[in-house]
């Protein structure tokens, strides 16, 4: 018995341990098995979560749901039962879950611009009549847009401005007003935003214009693909009253309104 062999089975047993940590026994269980089978898809029973969540076996989507529905940092205390989230860069919903699991009385709405994980998303999240999808992305202005790294992992699409030519990749961008609009016209309570360096261009482009219509942000930052999303951030806060928190990956901005 080599000291590889050894090691390789340690791994994997240490994996066991913090699958069941994080999804529980019975998803774990279930992962082992659909793993020996070659299943494509793997359906899993995962904690607190009533129906079940889907995940393709190869690629980001079991990595994702490990940090999203275990670890679940998007989940912040809010200081009254929020009645619109919207979550951009829904992927294939695992953050909408999480969100409909601690705010069961909310309306959810994802935005994911890939089609193959708005597939995934509606399998993940169908059954729940408050969360609902717009197969777009968020963006400073109403335009046509599409996925500039097609081939880029399923959790790391980017999105641009289409040419006037656009083929069938071209998606729908919506902008933060009109998402609020189609969905009651008031406020929106949680406006989550995982969406690959676009939130330079929303935060730099006519983000005061709905700010005051948010009450809090929370958004994983992306200067690594887009330089200067940190100092768009900065800049449109830096007038404006708010509390500033760190949830995992999350930077959080409470936003003092003044209704």
């Amino acid at each position: 018995m080599t000291a590889s062999f050894v090691g390789r089975n340690l791994q994997r047993l240490r994996n066991v341990r913090d699958y069941c940590r994080e999804i529980g026994v019975p998803g774990t269980v279930s992962l082992v098995r659909q793993k020996v089978a070659h299943v494509p898809v793997f359906e899993l029973k995962v904690r607190g979560i009533a129906t079940p969540v889907y995940c393709r076996a190869h690629g980001s989507d079991f990595h994702v749901l490990r940090q999203v529905l275990g670890h679940q940092d998007a989940a912040i205390p809010l200081t009254r039962p929020p009645r619109l989230i919207i979550d951009a860069g829904a992927n294939v919903g695992y953050s909408s879950l999480v969100f409909m699991l601690h705010y069961p009385s909310a309306t959810i709405v994802g935005i994911e611009p890939d089609k193959t994980n708005c597939q995934l998303f509606r399998k993940n999240c169908g059954a729940y009549f408050n969360i609902r999808l717009l197969e777009g992305a968020v963006w400073p202005r109403a335009r046509r847009l599409t996925i500039t790294n097609p081939d880029a992992d399923p959790w790391a699409f980017q999105v641009d401005e289409a040419a006037a030519d656009g083929g069938e990749d071209v998606v729908r961008g919506y902008t933060i007003p009109e998402i609020i609009d189609m969905h009651g016209g008031g406020r929106v309570d949680l406006l989550k935003l995982d969406i690959e360096g676009a939130e330079c261009a929303l935060f730099s482009d006519g983000a005061k214009e709905w700010l005051n219509r948010v009450d809090v942000i929370l958004v994983e930052l992306h200067d690594h693909f887009v330089p200067g999303c940190r100092a768009a951030f900065e800049k449109l806060l830096s007038n404006v009253p708010h509390i500033r928190e760190q949830h995992g990956e999350y930077e959080c901005a409470r936003i003092q309104s003044r209704r």
